[in-house]
């Protein structure tokens, strides 16, 4: 009997843990259970019940077939680094904000490079999509030629070109608005004022075209005591809402707007009564099992000159993959050897020991990187997970 190389054994709060850090799965083993286990490892008496269910999820295999394959999922695709906007934090404020894009012909064929990782979810981001004139026609050569189960598209909402909203509204599965602001008369927190008519006005025209829309705000120390008025918002908007935490370098012109460890209890706080969706964060609804955030694993980012890097946050040459102009993405990834960014818990520092650390991951390698400038260093964000995690399974032990 083989038992799979990412079958983890941990002891969280006394209670005996089996992790595959590969599918994500997670199972609880009481002492009859884990001595039966052992046994199934040395080929001796079996419970079916029990062998069946860790050869079904992977944690272990008569045969040793445990070879790693890609498994990318998720992809994000930044078409523009044009904005019209100057957001606090956002790299669009920079001089890659001047660069030029690619002609719609080399983004499709970046697009069919990208085909060999059947990818299930494509994120257009920017800058500002919706400042490509050619955004419509993007989107449906995307559609044609990798099919995912999702294509999201992030906009700041702004730019109201509504013959270019309804010529892409039969490609979006997702239209995701970000925002700064909860109602008309708040004052802005890292955007300009009096823009939020603006954007409620563009998120009307899109449901009145049955795109599927879903407000995003960026939580920051400034905004963090007013999460529930952006649920609120969503619900009165008929919206789905998702969440993104404020991640940038520390400098003296952001520092009022990093989170603090408050902040992030906050965010806990209310994730577990509310169930919302926070982005970059290992927080899920239920455990699930991983070894890493899944940078260069599961999640891919595509920059604007057609560059491959592990995430949308690790977009610097030093963590640079390939260029999907110069050949297909599985190839890139397969015959990579910049591996910098492909560390786990068991070589983080600080997480070694950690007992959550195959259920939180390590958190995210990128804001480690961004905010402490070294990509195997805790993320500043651990007390919000480590908190989220002793609850859960507290209240798991004693119900």
């Amino acid at each position: 009997m083989f038992k799979n190389p990412s079958t983890k054994f941990s002891k969280i709060k006394g209670a005996k843990i089996l992790i595959n850090t590969e599918n994500a799965a997670v199972v609880g083993l009481d002492d009859k259970t884990y001595s039966e286990y052992l046994e199934i490892l040395q080929d001796k008496k079996v419970n079916r019940e029990l062998y069946d269910f860790l050869t079904e999820n992977g944690f272990i295999s008569t045969f040793n077939n445990f070879n790693k394959n890609t498994d990318v999922k998720t992809a994000y695709f930044h078409i523009t680094d044009r904005c019209n906007l100057k957001c606090r934090g956002c790299y669009s404020a920079d001089e890659r904000c001047d660069k030029n894009e690619l002609p719609l012909k080399d983004i499709k064929k970046i697009i069919f490079n990208l085909k060999p990782l059947n990818l299930e979810t494509i994120i257009i981001s920017g800058g500002e999509p919706m400042i490509r004139k050619d955004l419509d026609k993007i989107l449906r050569t995307i559609k044609a030629e990798l099919n995912p189960e999702n294509l999201i598209v992030i906009t700041n909402g702004t730019i109201h070109d509504y013959d270019l909203l309804k010529n892409m509204a039969e490609y979006v599965d997702i239209l995701s608005v970000s925002l700064d602001t909860y109602k008309k008369d708040c004052e802005a927190f890292l955007r300009e004022d009096g823009i939020f008519e603006r954007i409620m006005e563009f998120i009307e025209k899109a449901k009145d075209l049955n795109i599927n829309v879903s407000i995003l705000p960026t939580i920051n120390h400034k905004n963090v005591d007013f999460i529930n008025e952006y649920t609120k918002l969503s619900k009165k908007l008929n919206t789905n809402i998702s969440f993104s935490l404020f991640t940038v370098r520390p400098d003296k012109n952001n520092k009022d707007f990093v989170l603090n460890v408050d902040d992030l209890k906050k965010v806990a706080d209310y994730y577990r009564v509310n169930e919302i969706e926070v982005s970059d964060v290992p927080l899920n609804n239920s455990l699930e099992g991983k070894c890493n955030c899944g940078s260069g694993e599961h999640l891919i980012s595509v920059g604007t000159d057609g560059s491959l890097y592990p995430c949308h946050m690790l977009m610097e040459d030093k963590f640079k993959i390939g260029n999907l102009l110069e050949g297909d993405a599985l190839n890139l990834l397969t015959n990579n050897m910049n591996r910098e960014y492909g560390v786990t818990v068991d070589s983080m520092d600080n997480c070694q020991k950690c007992e959550f650390k195959y259920l939180c991951g390590g958190g995210c390698r990128a804001r480690a990187y961004l905010i402490t400038d070294k990509i195997t260093n805790r993320d500043p964000f651990c007390p919000m997970y480590y908190n989220f995690f002793d609850e859960v399974m507290n209240n798991l032990i004693e119900g």
